[in-house]
């Protein structure tokens, strides 16, 4: 996985990612979500840790509710982003992605991971926790 910020004019988070699979289910088609730190006022979102996708304080069931991981491009418009396998499994897309949640210069950690199904994953492939820093 390649995630490279990029300014913009508004001010905003854009980003070019690039996502590559090898030797995963052949035929198989995968949604591609993020766990966005950094944003609704929470503490920690630049530790390096992803306390959202980990299901930790501050993002914990008993703090105010939200999903741990988005299918991109939610909360933005625009198709959800999938990855279909080939025959042999392997698979990539690349798309730019932009998100008016995080404001340039702002520092956040973000994991990202792949299932199979959005509700009741049988497959779950997750990155490791980065910080970015949007431009």
């Amino acid at each position: 996985m390649s995630i490279t910020p990029k300014p913009i004019p508004e001010g905003t988070m854009a980003a070019d990612i690039s996502v590559r699979l090898v030797g995963l289910r052949p035929n198989a088609t995968y949604l591609l979500q993020r766990a966005q730190e950094g944003v609704g006022g929470r503490a920690l979102g630049m530790d390096g840790i992803c306390q959202r996708a980990l299901g930790l304080p501050p993002w914990s069931p008993s703090d105010p509710p939200t999903v741990n991981f988005q299918t991109m491009p939610l909360p933005a418009t625009g198709p959800l982003v999938t990855i279909t396998t080939t025959s042999t499994g392997d698979g990539g897309v690349d798309f730019e992605f932009r998100t008016l949640m995080v404001f340039a210069g702002t520092t956040n950690d973000v994991m990202f991971r792949l299932v199979d199904n959005d509700a009741a994953p049988t497959t779950e492939l997750r990155s490791a926790c980065m910080t970015i820093m949007a431009q």
